[in-house]
């Protein structure tokens, strides 16, 4: 596998965490900001799948609607931002 070097710009305290994930995680720096970034890719290539889905197979509101209340019911009610 080829790396490529990046010089990127971080706030502080996303820095530091980043710092403490990594020595906790026994691995450097970049290879968790590169594992993390690999995690938001994946994610980002299933919600554009998904979206694609549900154009052709649209999700009866009344089955949102019951997953929502499931979901506020499992990690608490998330649609106002805390």
């Amino acid at each position: 596998m080829g790396v490529v070097k990046r010089s990127v710009s971080l706030d502080e305290r996303v820095a530091a965490q980043i710092e403490v994930a990594a020595r906790e995680d026994g691995t450097s720096f970049s290879g968790w900001l590169s594992a993390a970034v690999e995690e938001q890719l994946l994610l980002r290539d299933g919600r554009r799948a998904m979206a694609e889905w549900e154009a052709e197979h649209p999700i009866p509101s009344e089955v949102r609607d019951w997953a929502r209340a499931e979901l506020d019911k499992a990690f608490g009610d998330r649609s106002e931002p805390t």
